[in-house]
């Protein structure tokens, strides 16, 4: 039986998965979390949250999704929480809500609160600030299949209208556009997930689909798919979505992961597979998977074990308090 021996202060999980290619992989995700100071290093949570092994839901919308797949081929940035007014924006005029992490940018146009009102739209009563960053702000409804949980299609007194619209575009806008992670069951994501015909049940159950696409795990919408390489100490900044601009530094994580597999110790860095920002509850998380291909199942047994380190760690503090703790989980 293998085992893993963790000498990092962060979460993982070990096990053996099977790719839609039938490969065996020995894959190990690690789940780092931290406290978001503005303007000061992250500190290191206590206690880290536990990995996802299933998708997190609330009623039909996806919060977050699961911290455990198969490789994915670019990192996901995924951000939640609300949009607020910048200093001195009115939210009746709207504002820009941004996301910037190094080179690479996102902004989302905050449009004024409007809804149905005698067959037009019109200004709210309220001004309806903070805005949520998900679906349920955006272009959609029941008859859109690529966000049902958005608002502007039903016409009815009261009825509201999207706030969250792409930069560039106004009132017109019949683009659902969110920080959030999509949904597997969505049209632009499960067309990714392979064919599951009568030829499959005869042929390949219970593998996945020979046809899968990768990029079927990636949870974020395509334009936060990033290289994991460039984002390690890359500086992040927020503004129009926490009630002040929000910046700070992605800390510097060199991990190391080791496996002995046929006797023989194996290297098999893990790569940055997804970064969460929650800009209400002030935090980031960055999940990372040392996938090692094994072959075929049969040499599931050849794993004897796994040893993790953590050998480089920039750009984070941890609280006196949590010092002890923190040195001993390292060995």
């Amino acid at each position: 039986m293998w085992q893993v021996e963790n000498r990092s202060p962060f979460p993982h999980w070990a096990g053996f998965q099977r790719d839609h290619q039938g490969r065996s992989l020995w894959s190990i995700v690690l789940k780092a979390s931290f406290a978001i100071r503005p303007d000061q290093p992250l500190r290191h949570l206590v206690p880290q949250p536990p990995l996802l092994q299933a998708p997190l839901t609330e009623g039909e919308r996806m919060v977050a999704d699961r911290d455990i797949s198969l490789p994915r081929p670019f990192c996901d940035v995924l951000l939640s929480g609300h949009a607020h007014p910048p200093d001195g924006a009115s939210p009746d005029r709207g504002w820009t809500a941004s996301l910037l992490i190094g080179d690479w940018r996102k902004a989302l146009r905050v449009l004024p609160a409007r809804q149905w009102h005698r067959g037009r739209p019109r200004p709210a009563p309220q001004p309806g600030a903070p805005v949520p960053l998900d679906w349920t702000a955006t272009w959609g409804g029941p008859e859109v299949a690529e966000n049902p949980l958005g608002r502007g299609t039903l016409w009815q007194e009261g009825a509201a209208l999207p706030r969250l619209v792409p930069e560039g575009q106004g009132e017109s806008s019949r683009v659902p556009v969110s920080f959030a992670p999509v949904p597997h069951g969505w049209p632009q994501r499960s067309r990714l997930g392979g064919t599951y015909d009568q030829a499959w049940l005869r042929r390949r159950a219970p593998l996945l689909p020979a046809d899968l696409d990768p990029r079927y795990w990636q949870a974020a919408p395509p334009d936060q798919w990033l290289d994991p390489e460039a984002l390690f100490g890359a500086p992040v900044e927020l503004i129009g979505i926490a009630p002040q601009p929000l910046r700070f530094a992605l800390p510097r994580l060199g991990f190391e992961v080791a496996t002995r597999f046929r006797g023989q110790w194996v290297q098999h860095p893990p790569r940055l597979q997804m970064l969460t920002i929650d800009s209400d509850a002030m935090r980031l998380s960055m999940v990372l998977q040392a996938a090692l291909p094994i072959g075929a199942a049969q040499f599931d047994v050849k794993v004897e074990r796994s040893f993790i380190a953590l050998r480089e760690l920039q750009g984070f503090a941890v609280a006196a308090p949590d010092m002890p703790a923190f040195d001993a989980a390292q060995g």
